[in-house]
């Protein structure tokens, strides 16, 4: 994760030295994008319970397109559309049974941002992901914990969630400031509760018996604590500006 930070920051910061100025006061940019990203899904109670239930650092990617504007000013906006995985894979060990296991969410995510700077250099970036789910999957490579959980992940993730982001990067020009190769780096946090499974496939539903205030369960919790998505996604494009005026 760390690393990922760094190679991104210094991306970010040698990308801005590639701007030359605005050719166009007016520009529209259409793309294709594609990320890839440190994921995690967040829970206190799954925090709480270190040595029986761990994360492991997870990766996802995506891709998708992008359509932006930039006025006559430093100010622009635009979306983006796209098809991307976040992954939380957890170890651990309970009642001498080891485990690994997998969380996998597929979705829709567009992205919804406002940027200052320009789309032949460099920007920063605010904006709001609305993640769409496609697809829930669970998987753990020890056979009578899977046997034990029965898990759902159709049933148990939520089916949206919304995750405010800020980001930087910038762009290299490829031909007459109008095909770009932009790089960035993109911070994301879940504000809403995808809910979900925890690493080993127990329904984080509030009020489940199963999982909650069950005195047969030895890795079950007291209370319900929510889930929440973070990423942070290197972001690579190729764009092409088409001038307004």
């Amino acid at each position: 994760m760390k690393k990922l930070l760094l190679l991104a920051a210094v991306c970010g910061l040698s990308l801005s030295g590639f701007s030359q100025g605005k050719t166009w006061s007016k520009v529209i940019d259409v793309g294709l994008i594609g990320q890839f990203r440190s994921t995690w899904l967040v829970n206190q109670n799954v925090n709480d319970v270190a040595g029986e239930m761990d994360y492991v650092t997870s990766w996802g990617n995506g891709g998708g397109i992008r359509v932006q504007y930039f006025g006559a000013g430093s100010f622009g906006a635009g979306f983006e559309v796209a098809y991307a995985t976040l992954t939380q894979k957890y170890d651990g060990n309970v009642a001498g049974l080891a485990y690994n296991s997998t969380n996998q969410l597929t979705h829709i995510d567009i992205p919804v941002y406002g940027r200052v700077g320009s789309s032949e250099g460099g920007y920063f970036e605010l904006g709001c992901q609305f993640s769409f789910m496609q697809k829930a999957s669970y998987e753990n490579d020890n056979a009578a914990i899977n046997l034990l959980s029965s898990p759902d992940p159709e049933q148990s993730f939520e089916d949206m969630y919304i995750a405010p982001f800020m980001g930087f990067g910038g762009a290299i020009n490829l031909w007459q400031n109008q095909l770009m190769i932009t790089m960035g780096l993109r911070l994301a946090y879940g504000v809403t509760d995808v809910v979900g499974l925890d690493g080993l496939g127990q329904d984080l539903t509030e009020g489940n018996s199963t999982t909650y205030n069950n005195p047969l369960n030895g890795v079950g919790y007291t209370e319900y604590k929510g889930t929440h998505p973070i990423y942070a996604a290197l972001l690579f494009g190729l764009v092409y500006s088409i001038p307004l005026e």
